[in-house]
């Protein structure tokens, strides 16, 4: 590996910080403007604008699935600690608070359907922490691409279920989901066993789906995320501030709908306060549940001390 090739993977993984972080911004007005009653104004271009940073974050998820030479189970191994503990954690919040405040009414089967991971496919209209369906989605497509690197030729298998994903779209079964598959199977496809510094097959393949988008509007998700992708492939190093954006951004998503919705129910006396307030802890939240997660690692992962035999 030459010094340049490192030099570009490292810019690449700067430029994925920017694409982080303008999700998490996209994701977050979506859901402040739907908690304050403001519907109207999450649209863009005919596009949710949650919608966009979903994309966004599975484009970063497909390209970091096609880095790295893991064996297949270490590599969802790692997928798997690094989304459980955190959404466990953000999940058991939001069932008490919805318990206690009775938000939302559940079961015990939507409380372990919501803890495998699944409650996308089996509690999708009264999901707790709604966020959380991404979660299902996600784990989905980490399965996916598990089961194909186990096979001889895995890119193969990746574009025939990327194919079916442009399918399911056309056909209009589920386009929305479809569509967000598409955007992380593209990016596998894109960023696996390729140069970071070609960005062609991903502006040719930005410009197909944008066409498509005319016909199909859900076409347009994938399409954006990759002329982003594109755009970020050679990111100068990012400002710490984004650095530290980007860090925190899978537990500020998983705990700022709580918060929003909190925040919106106990803090009424003003609008500005309330937003603030929302802001804020869904920032606390983000942080502290990211390093009590990576404490608790260490804790359990920490080598236990030798007996009086072993030594």
């Amino acid at each position: 590996m030459t010094q340049q090739h490192l030099k570009d993977q490292a810019n690449r993984l700067d430029g994925i910080d920017y694409l982080r972080t303008v999700a998490l911004v996209l994701v977050f007005v979506q859901h402040q403007l739907s908690v304050l009653d403001l519907e109207q104004y999450n649209s863009l271009l005919g596009l949710r604008i949650g919608q966009i940073g979903v994309s966004l974050f599975l484009a970063v998820s497909g390209v970091l699935a096609a880095q790295g030479s893991r064996p297949p189970f270490d590599w969802l191994r790692a997928r798997l600690i690094r989304i459980y503990p955190a959404y466990w954690v953000a999940t058991a919040v939001g069932f008490i608070g919805a318990g206690l405040s009775g938000y939302k009414e559940f079961g015990v089967p939507q409380i372990i359907s919501q803890f495998v991971g699944i409650g996308l496919y089996t509690h999708n209209e009264n999901l707790v922490n709604a966020v959380t369906w991404f979660i299902s989605l996600l784990l989905t497509l980490y399965v996916i691409v598990y089961l194909a690197k186990l096979s001889r030729h895995p890119n193969a298998i990746v574009l025939v279920l990327a194919v079916v994903a442009v399918l399911l779209v056309c056909l209009k079964v589920q386009p929305l989901m479809a569509a967000h598959s598409l955007t992380f199977l593209a990016c596998f496809l894109l960023l696996s066993k390729r140069k970071e510094s070609d960005r062609l097959p991903t502006v040719i393949l930005g410009v197909v789906l944008l066409l498509a988008s005319i016909k199909f509007r859900t076409m347009a998700y994938p399409a954006l995320s990759l002329f982003a992708l594109s755009t970020v492939l050679h990111a100068r190093p990012v400002p710490r501030v984004i650095m530290a954006m980007s860090s925190y951004s899978y537990e500020f998503y998983l705990c700022h709908g709580i918060c929003l919705v909190a925040c919106h129910q106990f803090v009424t006396s003003s609008l500005a306060l309330s937003v603030g307030a929302g802001i804020v802890s869904s920032v606390l939240a983000a942080i502290g549940l990211h390093h009590f997660v990576e404490y608790a690692l260490k804790f359990f992962q920490k080598p236990k001390e030798p007996t009086d035999v072993q030594r």
